[in-house]
């Protein structure tokens, strides 16, 4: 017997065609060219999306880019005037309301308050709303005594401006002292968007 050892050959590599197969006729694309297409679909698929999230906005370009309001109609409409706030309880055990008065002061000549149109609020309901060209009262009864009421007010920008919808005054009321008739509260003033 023999005892020599047999030596292993290595079998040729056999690589594809380099041309490229066809798949039912057609040529088969690229990565690039699938690539291309799938960027194009999710491309279509954000433009939907944004298009169907801002179907709601109000159209001021300022829902879908920037979470921050809606600058001012009037900047600086608010500057001047001054706000008192304060706890209203009936002696019959009624509801507490908030009572809020705003004067013009010495806002900016030509400022006034939109006389006659009711005040709004969504943390409560209005109770009573009267407002002439330099006071404006309002009346709330909160839906929750934690939270800080908004209350917006209708007004006139001063002459030579021009806004591009009706102005405004927003108060904010914050809630943070027990309903004890004629209680303070702290209350600001910014002009609202």
């Amino acid at each position: 017997m023999s005892t020599s050892k047999r030596r292993l050959k290595l079998a040729p590599e056999v690589l594809p065609d380099p041309r490229l197969s066809t798949r039912d006729g057609a040529p088969r694309a690229t990565v690039r060219s699938r690539t291309k297409l799938h960027m194009q679909h999710l491309l279509a698929a954000a433009a939907a999306t944004s298009a169907m999230a801002c179907s709601k906005c109000n159209n001021s370009g300022y829902g879908v880019v920037d979470p921050m309001p809606a600058p001012a109609r009037c900047p600086g409409l608010s500057s001047g005037m001054t706000v008192a706030a304060a706890w209203r309880v009936a002696a019959d055990g009624g509801a507490p309301v908030v009572v809020v008065d705003v004067e013009v002061g010495l806002a900016k000549p030509g400022t006034q308050f939109t006389a006659g149109a009711p005040a709004s609020t969504f943390q409560g309901t209005v109770t009573a709303s009267k407002s002439t060209a330099t006071h404006a009262h309002v009346e709330v009864e909160p839906r929750a005594y934690a939270a800080p009421i908004m209350i917006s007010i209708p007004a006139e920008c001063p002459p030579g401006t021009t806004p591009g919808s009706p102005a405004s005054i927003q108060v904010t009321v914050i809630l943070d002292k027990a309903p004890v008739d004629g209680q303070p509260l702290t209350a600001t003033l910014r002009d609202d968007s």
